[in-house]
């Protein structure tokens, strides 16, 4: 993100096991990076995370008819 130089991040849900993005803007203040991300997090949040369960659902079932 940082070297892409990209400027604005948007995301639906937050994952609180492995939501290495919202790491982002600590990392700016620790290392002083002269590039900072605005991050936007929560948009239509229930609809991502709907979106995700069905999606993981439909992939795990998928994958017991192969076995």
């Amino acid at each position: 993100i940082y070297l892409a130089r990209i400027k604005r991040v948007v995301f639906g849900f937050k994952n609180p096991k492995g939501g290495a993005l919202l790491h982002v803007s600590e990392n700016e203040k620790l290392l002083h990076l002269n590039h900072h991300v605005e991050i936007s997090s929560g948009i239509r949040e229930f609809e991502c995370a709907s979106l995700l369960t069905t999606f993981f659902k439909n992939l795990r079932q998928d994958s017991t008819k192969n076995v």
